[in-house]
C-alpha cells in the first residue's frame, strides 16, 4: 500500500470516489463505461457495466478491485491505476478485523 494516502481516505470506499467524479464530469454508468475503452463488444460492454454496478454496491472488504477494473479507471479517468489500488486497499484493509 502507498503510505501517500492520507488517513482521512482510508475510510471511504473507493466507489464514492469515482462516482464523485463521475458527478463532477456529469457522467452516468454508461459515459463511465464508455471512456473505458472503445472495444467492447456488446457482450463485454454489458459485463464490464454489471461489474461496476456491482462494484459500487457490493462494499465489502472481500471485493477486490482487481488488475482489470484498475485499468479501467486508468483508462477512464487518465490517472495511473495504482492511485485506484492503493485507495482500495486502502480501505479494504481498515475494514478487517486485527490479525
Amino acid at each position: 500500500m502507498n503510505a501517500a494516502i492520507d488517513e482521512s481516505v482510508r475510510h471511504i470506499h473507493l466507489a464514492e470516489i469515482i462516482q464523485d467524479e463521475m458527478k463532477e464530469r456529469n457522467w452516468d454508468i454508461d459515459a463511465l463505461v464508455m471512456h473505458m475503452g472503445t472495444h467492447f463488444t456488446d457482450q463485454d460492454w454489458g459485463i464490464c457495466k454489471l461489474s461496476w454496478e456491482m462494484f459500487f454496491e457490493v462494499r465489502e472488504s472481500y471485493v477486490v478491485l482487481g488488475d482489470i477494473m484498475a485499468a479501467q479507471l486508468e483508462a477512464a479517468f487518465d490517472i495511473d491505476k495504482a492511485f485506484f489500488e492503493n485507495i482500495h486497499e486502502a480501505w479494504r484493509k481498515s475494514k478487517m478485523p486485527p490479525a
